[in-house]
């Protein structure tokens, strides 16, 4: 995924992932160093030890895997109002023996970087890597947290399709899929897709365009070059 230089962020594709350590979360042995180094994609971080022990420290885990067909350099922002952590591992986790598979974290918990942590680390190609988040204090009970991801292959954007008063339709799809061209085609046996000429206006993260009704049928894709 590529942006152009507009001095914003990128959209991402991968949804963002709304969660929270409970009492219910699993316990890990242990927890990584506050070392305050940030890891990078090219810049790799060794493991820098315990920041604290203990037997009751409850964490998350996600699973993912670089389907991009190359090396991808994937980003991991967490964000919180509460006290917690996020760490890179490659494959598997084990949550008694924390150092194994470790490829980098943002060397500082939420509370240290006024509520939002960023790293990123290098995934080889079609490798599994698991992305965890913790409380940097046992026990701490609920804390609410947002972890966003970026870097991954996004899929396919799927194109919706809502028809409106006045004989018209109203199009759209998501903003993370920018370089799609919408096309029309009035038959699909034998399709003669063309593009739609309407510039697609940009609201709530989507593209949308409206069009107008034809009395025969229409057919609708988005095509990338």
């Amino acid at each position: 995924m590529g942006c152009p230089d507009g001095g914003g962020s990128c959209d991402v594709c991968q949804p963002v992932i709304s969660d929270a350590i409970t009492p219910a979360s699993a316990v890990q042995t242990n927890r990584w160093n506050r070392d305050e180094v940030v890891s990078s994609c090219g810049a790799t971080k060794s493991w820098s030890g315990f920041g604290d022990i203990g037997t009751s420290f409850h964490y998350n885990a996600y699973a993912f895997t670089n389907t991009s067909g190359a090396d991808a350099c994937v980003t991991i922002e967490l964000q919180s109002t509460n006290d917690v952590m996020a760490a890179t591992y490659l494959d598997s986790y084990n949550a008694t023996t924390i150092s194994n598979n470790f490829l980098g974290d943002a060397g500082i918990s939420t509370a240290q970087a006024d509520g939002v942590t960023t790293y990123s680390t290098e995934i080889p190609d079609g490798m599994k890597f698991v992305v965890v988040v913790n409380e940097v204090a046992q026990n701490s009970g609920t804390q609410p947290y947002f972890l966003t991801l970026s870097g991954l292959p996004c899929p396919p954007p799927t194109l919706n399709i809502q028809s409106i008063p006045s004989h018209q339709v109203h199009l759209y799809w998501p903003t993370w899929a920018g370089g799609y061209t919408l096309q029309a085609s009035p038959l699909l046996s034998t399709p003669k897709w063309a593009n739609v000429t309407n510039e697609p206006i940009t609201t709530a993260n989507q593209f949308n365009v409206t069009n107008t009704l034809n009395p025969t049928n229409q057919f609708y894709r988005l095509q990338k070059p």
